[in-house]
């Protein structure tokens, strides 16, 4: 499924965008920290937020991420 891109203002004059990206395969509370953690380092992003029980992240930034960019392939996760 693509990345879900919303632009919502969260403050007067301030634009950001909201990512919602559905992610497979997270069982437990240190699979988010490993995805946070990995988007923190490849994107700008102001807010990120992963839920196992919902199968999704949800990243908050300035820009609008590229939709590309924001897929599982590319980005550096640890082994485990």
């Amino acid at each position: 499924m693509p990345a879900e891109f919303t632009e919502t203002a969260l403050r007067k004059g301030e634009k950001m965008f909201r990512t919602v990206v559905k992610i497979d395969g997270m069982m437990c509370g240190m699979c988010e920290a490993h995805i946070n953690d990995a988007i923190r380092r490849n994107f700008n992003v102001k807010k990120v937020k992963s839920s196992h029980s919902k199968g999704e992240t949800v990243i908050e930034s300035e820009t609008e991420p590229d939709a590309a960019a924001v897929s599982y392939t590319h980005l550096t996760l640890p082994t485990i």
